[in-house]
């Protein structure tokens, strides 16, 4: 993420994804709105269910996932 001051941008932030690989496509898809954003990862193999969930297994290949920040 990047912010304006002074007519000069810096970045403040990097969003990834909690166990990023390549083969994720964490980014496919992003949506803004009022202060949210949804990024997509239509490829992330994590088998996580819920907030919080266990991202550390990768036995769900392709099942995608949503961040919501």
């Amino acid at each position: 993420m990047f912010e304006a001051n002074a007519g000069q941008w810096a970045q403040t932030e990097k969003l990834q994804a909690p166990s990023p690989y390549a083969s994720d496509f964490y980014g496919i898809n992003v949506v803004l709105t009022d202060g949210s954003m949804a990024v997509a990862a239509s490829g992330d193999a994590s088998a996580a269910r819920g907030l919080s969930g266990d991202s550390s297994r990768t036995d769900a290949t392709y099942s995608g996932a949503v961040y919501l920040y």
